[in-house]
């Protein structure tokens, strides 16, 4: 998401459901670049089998950005 170089701060909502529930900040957690920029987040705590379905929300001069929502399959878990 780019507005002409103006600050923009970065977030992923994400849960089980598309009313989503968390909210994480990306990291980066803001820019104000005009060139595109990969986005990622640490999240703990997914419950294995399950779908999560996550959107980035992007808040620039008070005005609130979403992205398309986005699902996965959280699996099973691993130990080692």
């Amino acid at each position: 998401m780019n507005i002409n170089g103006t600050k923009i701060d970065l977030f992923f909502e994400y849960g089980t459901t598309t009313q989503f529930g968390n909210t994480v900040a990306a990291t980066p957690a803001s820019v104000n670049s005009t060139t595109p920029t990969a986005l990622s987040a640490n999240i703990s705590g997914l419950q294995p089998y399950l779908m999560y379905y996550f959107r980035v929300k992007a808040i620039c001069q008070s005005q609130i950005y979403y992205g398309n929502t986005v699902n996965f399959f959280s699996g099973s878990t691993f130990n080692s």
